[in-house]
């Protein structure tokens, strides 16, 4: 009788430990990302509106530069722009 309520009782209390779990990680990954993305919006507007009035080459450079020097890194930020820019030319050649 004595090892039944013990085992009932500590069934009980594991069940009750495991029913306040901490909040799910995807809902902090989802404020992170949500977070990141208003920084980057941010980030563009304001090299949007340092590059007005600037045309084609001029005006991709100047977005490139104000873009990149608000970032932490700004070499790895250049290098990941000219990484992408590339890639991009090579899928439009293709089509």
């Amino acid at each position: 009788m004595f090892k039944t309520l013990v085992t009932a009782a500590l069934l009980a209390a594991t069940t009750s430990l495991y029913a306040q779990t901490a909040p799910a990680p995807d809902a902090d990954k989802k404020a992170q990302r949500q977070e990141m993305r208003a920084k980057v919006k941010a980030a563009r507007e304001q090299a949007r509106k340092a590059c007005e009035g600037k045309k084609d080459g001029e005006h991709r450079s100047c977005m490139e530069q104000q873009f990149c020097a608000q970032s932490p890194d700004p070499a790895k930020c250049q290098e990941r722009l000219k990484a992408r820019a590339e890639k991009h030319k090579k899928k439009t050649e293709t089509k």
